[in-house]
């Protein structure tokens, strides 16, 4: 009988699929940048919630599988990021001319996707960077975006829970209320460079959350692009990789905590190894903790929102924010109930306005709707 259901099943899904004109789905992301990768999985799996039909997903690292797949039959391509745009600068031509459908999503617009714009079929970027200054000057030309309610992410709160079960072991104490400070990185500008999150920001930040979280201990939290640089904007090889040293944001604000004997605990960031950051959402999911993140991670914001923990969140304002987080920020604030700190460490409150419909099943619906649109949600734009 179980035989029957699933053959049954899986005929309606083709005949769905058929009908609709869903094409194959094949994602390309760099998986040296895990926010990339939490796009990768979230759309991967609201699409085939949508069309029953499992993507295709490469990382940077699996490219010549991945090239050799772009040689085959017709598919829909979503390119993803500062690689997405390489692939479509070197492909697009090619790619078109056999009848593909070209696709690019970004956390932010980039000079790049003004050159790419006529070689795509459609662009996805999230919301807060419609009618910006930036974006007029940029991307005014914007018939082919689809404007999202933000990042896509791949978290779910039955998902952060369950690691949290797993993880919870590593905390010192489960019973107790932390503080939890997510220490911001080193950030990529829209021209490619990069602004630095400094040692003495970190400092800062420390002396804030000594006084803000009062008796409380601290859970501290770090990226991979935490201390990635060096003050002369040169990459620190081995970064949060293997035998490597503490990076020196991280031991600046560990450092200030260790002057004025603030109660804390460090998990850092290493590649290969498991990241506690989701067991800490978990954490706040259980309603046992509150969290400082850092203004530049667009995905980290996003992963808040999905997750429904705004009012335990407050982003920070740095120096290594560009003009479109700052924008995020900012509308995150306005429309999501995220608060935040100004450079000051002044607050303000978050609000709740508008819809909150998830990015990673827009951008799904529109990828298996013929013509683009987006079901609920966000929709195309003609010129600015």
């Amino acid at each position: 009988m179980k035989k029957y259901c699933y053959l049954i099943g899986l005929l309606l899904t083709l005949v769905w699929s058929v009908f609709n004109c869903v094409e194959a789905l094949v994602i390309f992301y760099d998986d040296d940048r895990s926010g990339e990768l939490a796009m990768a999985m979230g759309i991967s799996k609201a699409f085939k919630d949508q069309t029953g039909m499992s993507p295709d997903l490469y990382g940077s690292s699996n490219v010549v599988k991945f090239k050799t797949h772009l040689k085959g039959e017709k598919d829909t391509l979503l390119l993803i990021g500062q690689k997405g745009f390489d692939v479509i600068e070197e492909q697009a031509a090619d790619l078109r001319s056999r009848h593909w459908k070209i696709a690019h999503v970004a956390h932010q617009i980039f000079e790049r996707h003004a050159k790419i714009e006529s070689m795509v079929d459609r662009l996805f970027l999230p919301e807060y960077l419609e009618n910006t200054a930036f974006q007029k000057e940029k991307l005014p030309n914007t018939e082919k975006v689809i404007w999202t309610n933000g990042v896509a992410t791949s978290l779910s709160p039955e998902s952060v829970a369950a690691v949290y079960e797993e993880a919870k072991a590593s905390f010192p104490d489960t019973s107790v209320a932390y503080y939890i400070v997510y220490l911001g990185g080193d950030a990529e500008n829209t021209d490619g460079t990069t602004s630095l999150y400094s040692d003495e920001e970190a400092r800062s930040l420390a002396g804030y959350a000594v006084k803000d979280s009062g008796d409380v201990p601290l859970i501290v939290l770090n990226g991979p692009r935490t201390g990635r640089h060096s003050p002369d904007l040169k990459v620190v090889e081995g970064s949060h990789r293997d035998e490597a040293p503490l990076d020196h944001v991280t031991r600046a604000f560990i450092e200030a905590l260790e002057a004025v004997g603030k109660d804390h605990k460090l998990y850092d960031f290493r590649f290969g190894q498991t990241s506690m950051y989701r067991p800490v959402l978990g954490m706040l999911l259980q309603g046992k903790a509150k969290i400082l993140i850092p203004g530049e991670s667009n995905s980290v914001i996003s992963d808040i929102v999905a997750l429904g923990l705004q009012e335990k969140a407050v982003a920070f304002m740095h120096n290594a924010m560009n003009d479109l987080h700052h924008a995020n920020v900012r509308f995150a604030n306005k429309h999501h109930g995220i608060s935040y700190l100004d450079h000051k460490f002044k607050l303000y409150p978050g609000k709740m306005e508008g819809p909150q419909e998830d990015p990673a099943v827009q951008i799904a619906l529109s990828l298996s709707e013929p013509d683009g649109s987006v079901i609920g949600g966000a929709s195309s734009s003609g010129p600015s």
